[in-house]
């Protein structure tokens, strides 16, 4: 069994936080499944309750207010901001330093998005290395001034590269035709824990629900790539639906605005944990994900909230956008729609709740692919990639 470093720049701030929390549930099923040894190196926060994994804050040299904290999304934060540029640095340097220190306990690193993380784990020098690229690591190289050279840096320096899409895949090998050949593509899968009991799930939908109804979730951090905009709009086209909105983030105060203007039932139910998000996933019909591509052309990688929902057997609406593309199946697993268009996918939600057969034959497509995107699966493949590593760096070495 190996001992197995991460380095991430972002890690839940509880073991009952939503916020990357498939980081954690790789870290603990590859603890739990398959029995190796995992440290995490994260942004400072407070981590009490992680075992059996082991988590570490590092604390880095920004003499100012911080704000890359574990829970945080370093991109928002960083873009635009040339404070949060040099608190990237200063946090990617001390990532690099304590990659260094933990070198002689471990026997593979894999790090979490391509910057800072890998680039840290490169910078040290550490090998063997896994490289796991999320998506908007990718994006946000692409669009700085030295990223093809810095992309190229971290394939060069890692053994494997793992992309969570094949369009996330074809995205790099743009920037750094060398990871070709070091590439594998695994979907980030979903670990929710056990079934919730059914009253629970029913009183779930009494307080959120009108009978009769069409439950339509969204799941994620209410920012603009998300597209809640468009789904809000979307939505109060269609009679008949109920909308849940989880999440938290720097557009809710106005999602709320537009909801109440379009007169439109919403339940906006926060930042909800993890228990809550399987309540809340049992409870409704169809997961809406209405991702939109920026004007910059940033998108995402494949939202994990599209693998919790096909193990929990419930079909997606979504928009073409990332890896979407890869996991959707358009008519089986669910219905894809333009991204930022408000008709089409007002359209989707309609087929939907007027069409009981439809959801039902999505439901089983849904049921059908789940194994693919559960995290036991995700473990196994990194499983895999850790002892191929391992094994070829003590060959090389011999």
């Amino acid at each position: 069994m190996a001992r197995i470093l991460f380095l991430t720049s972002s890690y839940p701030s509880s073991p009952e936080d939503g916020v990357c929390g498939f980081i954690d549930d790789l870290a603990r099923t590859l603890v739990e499944s398959h029995g190796h040894s995992v440290r995490v190196l994260a942004p400072p926060g407070d981590f009490t309750g992680f075992e059996p994994v082991e988590v570490r804050a590092v604390g880095h040299p920004w003499p100012f207010a911080r704000r890359l904290l574990a829970g945080v999304d370093l991109g928002a934060t960083v873009r635009g901001s040339r404070a949060g540029q040099s608190e990237a640095v200063s946090l990617t340097l001390a990532l690099a330093g304590a990659a260094f220190m933990s070198r002689s306990w471990a026997d593979v690193t894999i790090s979490h998005w391509l910057t800072p993380s890998a680039l840290a784990a490169s910078l040290a020098g550490i090998r063997p290395h896994v490289a796991v690229a999320h998506g908007g690591d990718v994006h946000l190289l692409a669009g700085l001034p030295a990223g093809r050279q810095l992309a190229r840096f971290v394939v060069v320096n890692a053994d494997r590269i793992v992309c969570v899409s094949d369009d996330l895949g074809r995205r790099l090998v743009s920037l750094a035709p060398a990871a070709a050949s070091k590439l594998d593509v695994i979907p980030m899968g979903a670990r929710l824990g056990p079934e919730p009991n059914p009253p629970e799930v029913r009183a779930f939908r009494d307080s959120h629900s009108t009978d009769g109804y069409t439950r339509v979730l969204f799941l994620g951090r209410l920012q603009p790539i998300k597209g809640v905009d468009v789904l809000i709009e979307a939505a109060s086209r269609v009679p008949g639906i109920d909308l849940w909105i989880a999440g938290d983030g720097p557009e809710h105060a106005r999602l709320i605005e537009q909801a109440q203007a379009a007169r439109l039932r919403v339940s906006f139910l926060g930042r909800i944990d993890r228990r809550e998000r399987r309540v809340a996933l049992a409870a409704c019909d169809v997961v809406a994900i209405p991702s939109r591509i920026e004007q910059n052309g940033r998108m995402e990688g494949t939202p994990v909230v599209c693998a919790e929902s096909y193990v929990s057997g419930r079909p997606v609406i979504a928009t073409r956008t990332g890896g979407l593309v890869d996991a959707v199946e358009d008519g089986k697993t669910g219905l894809l729609v333009p991204p930022d268009d408000a008709e089409a996918l007002a359209h989707a939600l309609r087929r939907f709740s007027t069409d009981p057969e439809l959801g039902r034959r999505l439901a089983e497509g849904a049921r059908a692919v789940a194994p693919r995107f559960d995290m036991a699966t995700t473990a196994a493949a990194f499983d895999t990639i850790v002892a191929d590593v391992i094994e070829a760096n003590r060959s090389t070495r011999g």
